[in-house]
């Protein structure tokens, strides 16, 4: 029983970590693709006297809103069904009442601030060696 115990919770917190990687790819991805695609919006604002240093605090910018926005729709969509899954299956047989899970939710910010902290060391090294002269001349 223990075994089969084990078995099912390397198995369900594998795939949770799985989902955790595939979301901070996305979120990687999402910003690097949105910063490649304003590449020239973004050396026309250093020419303009735009130091590095704002522009990426604008790429921060982005990304802590695009981290923000899905950690409110994930907890808006996610606790409520939290809460309903446990009520229906594990309070009707154990006995158990639900509760905040604040520890998941802890554990769940440190991984979305750890995934804004990658998505933006790329676009900073990028914006940073940036020449203002070659990324507006590019085609």
């Amino acid at each position: 029983m223990r075994g089969t115990y084990y078995a099912f919770a390397l198995f369900f917190y594998g795939f949770l970590a799985l989902i955790a990687l595939i979301t901070v790819l996305n979120i990687v991805n999402s910003i690097s693709m949105s910063v490649s695609a304003r590449m020239k919006q973004y050396g026309a604002m250093r020419a303009i006297g735009m130091s590095s240093r704002q522009l990426l605090r604008m790429v921060a910018a982005e990304t802590l809103t695009y981290v923000a926005c899905g950690i409110v729709v994930g907890c808006a969509a996610g606790i409520p069904l939290n809460r309903f899954s446990f009520e229906n299956m594990i309070t009707p047989n154990w006995g158990n009442s639900w509760y905040m899970p604040w520890g998941a939710l802890g554990v769940i910010l440190l991984v979305m601030l750890l995934a804004a902290w990658l998505a933006i060391c790329s676009p900073a090294r990028r914006i940073r060696e940036m020449s203002v002269v070659d990324t507006i001349s590019a085609q």
